[in-house]
C-alpha cells in the first residue's frame, strides 16, 4: 500500500476552542446580558419559591393569603419562561406589601405609649430587618425586568429553549 492509497479524512475542530470557524452552524451566541439574565431568572425563582412557602403557611390560617400565593405564582411563572408582565407583576406585589407592611407597623407602633414601644422594640427590629430583606429582593427582580427589557425577542425565545445550563450563578446583589 501506497502513501496515496491510505484513506484519509478531513480534521477536526477542538470543540472546546474559541476558534471563531466553530461556531459555523450555531444560531445564537450567547451575550453577557443572556448570562445574566438566565441568573437572574434562576434567582427570582428561588426567591419566589421561597415566598411560596411562607406565604402557603399563611394560608393554611387565612384564606385571604391565597391573593398573594396567586401574585407570587406570577413571578416564579415569569421568571421561568422570562416574561416581563408577570414578573413586573410581582416587582409591583413586592413593592405594595412592603409598604404595606410597614405603614401597619408604624402605624401600630406609633399609637402606643413608651412603656408599651420598649415591649415591642424586638418587634420594631423585627419588622425593619424584614422592610430591608424586602427591598433587596424587590431590588434583585427589578434588575431582572431591566435586563429584559434589554433583550431582542429572539434573544428571549433562546432563553426560552435553552435547558440544563449549568454556567449560571446566583446572583444576590
Amino acid at each position: 500500500m501506497t502513501m496515496a492509497e491510505i484513506p484519509t479524512a478531513p480534521p477536526a475542530y477542538n470543540l472546546h476552542g474559541n476558534d471563531p470557524e466553530e461556531t459555523i452552524g450555531q444560531t445564537e451566541e450567547i451575550t453577557i446580558y443572556m448570562k445574566k439574565c438566565y441568573s437572574l431568572s434562576r434567582t427570582v425563582k428561588y426567591l419566589a419559591t421561597i415566598d411560596l412557602f411562607f406565604a402557603t403557611m399563611y394560608a393554611f390560617f387565612n384564606y385571604y393569603f391565597l391573593i398573594p400565593m396567586i401574585l407570587i405564582a406570577f413571578g416564579y411563572i415569569g421568571a421561568k419562561e422570562y416574561k416581563i408582565t408577570y414578573t413586573v407583576t410581582y416587582l409591583i406585589y413586592m413593592i405594595l406589601i412592603n409598604i404595606f407592611r410597614l405603614y401597619v407597623f408604624y402605624k401600630y407602633y406609633y399609637s402606643l405609649d413608651s412603656d408599651g414601644r420598649a415591649h415591642e422594640s424586638f418587634d420594631f427590629i423585627l419588622v425593619m430587618v424584614c422592610f430591608v430583606i424586602g427591598l433587596w429582593i424587590t431590588r434583585i427582580i427589578y434588575r431582572f425586568v431591566s435586563l429584559l427589557k434589554k433583550l431582542s425577542s429572539e434573544e428571549l425565545e433562546f432563553l426560552r429553549q435553552l435547558s440544563n445550563n449549568r454556567n449560571y450563578a446566583v446572583i444576590l446583589w
